[in-house]
Parts: structure tokens; sequence; C-alpha cells
């Protein structure tokens, strides 16, 4: 209510990193996708936004470790529904290795193995043309490996034209 007549403001964000959160197994005490569905739906009803929906951290299970907010993987299946259509953003949190330095980061071919990962995470929403796909969160020191990280990052965004972001510093 207090921003609902603010010119500048255009979008929620649901919940910033539900990691202990699930998506898509039935759970409606736990399902981070459901609880967005609801919220979503109140948020709309009255207002022009955008839903910003981030992903949990390790739901589904996320094999090679996803960041709080990364894991998007559950949209493939289910994914976050709407009555008004084109109000759903999916937004990953994505960091480097300055935040937590997460096995893919030391694999011998870093940083080209890593759009793979970010496919695997979220990346694959940019193709089922169904919501936007906005990074929420990225950032970090830009030297040594971090810098690495943040150029490979950058270069892999434009790659899939997921150019729109937020940058946390």
């Amino acid at each position: 209510d207090r921003y609902r007549n603010t010119w500048n403001v255009f979008a929620i964000d649901v919940k910033n990193e539900p990691f202990q959160g699930t998506w898509g197994t039935g759970n409606l005490n736990t399902d981070f996708n459901k609880a967005s569905e609801r919220i979503g739906e109140s948020i709309i009803s009255d207002t022009n936004w955008l839903v910003f929906v981030e992903g949990t951290a390790n739901s589904p299970n996320c094999n090679d470790g996803c960041f709080y907010g990364e894991d998007l993987q559950g949209v493939l299946n289910n994914p976050v529904k709407l009555s008004k259509a084109g109000r759903v953003v999916y937004s990953p949190h994505v960091y480097g290795p300055d935040v937590y330095n997460q096995k893919y980061f030391s694999d011998p071919s870093f940083p080209a193995n890593m759009p793979k990962i970010w496919d695997q995470h979220f990346g694959f929403i940019r193709n089922l043309k169904v919501s936007a796909t906005v990074t929420g969160e990225w950032g970090g020191s830009t030297s040594g490996k971090n810098g690495i990280w943040l150029n490979a990052y950058a270069n892999y965004l434009k790659s899939i034209d997921m150019t729109d972001n937020f940058v946390w510093c």
C-alpha cells in the first residue's frame, strides 16, 4: 500500500534469497513457486507491477552448488503462473568466488565451464519464452579470480541477450 501510487516503483521482489524454500514438491508450507503465485496474485490485483521471483538454493537438487536465489531449475516443470500474462520476472542472484568458492571455480577449464552451469541453473528460461529473466544481484571485486568471473558473466549475459540486471556491489 505504501508504494502503490509511487511513480518509480515498477516491480517487487517476492522474497530475497529464499534459500530454505523448495520448488515444485507439493508442500505448500515450503514451495516457493506456490508462495510466489499467492503473493504475486495479491500484488497484481491492483497494481501494474512486475513480480520478481528468485530461485531457491537447493530445490530442485542443485548438484553443482547454487547460490542463494540462483536455483531456478524448477521453472522447467513448475513455472510460476499468474492470472495476468507477462508479470513474472525470474531473478537469479549469481555470484563469483569472492562470495563463496564453489567447486566449479576451481575447475581447470574455469571460466569456460561457467556458461553450461548458468544455463542449467537459470539460463534455459530465456529459451522457454514464457517470462523475462533479470539477474537481481551480481557483482563483487573486479580483480583476481572474481574479476575473471565478472567478465565471463557479463559476456554470458550478452551472448544470451539477457542484459537487464541489477548489480550489487
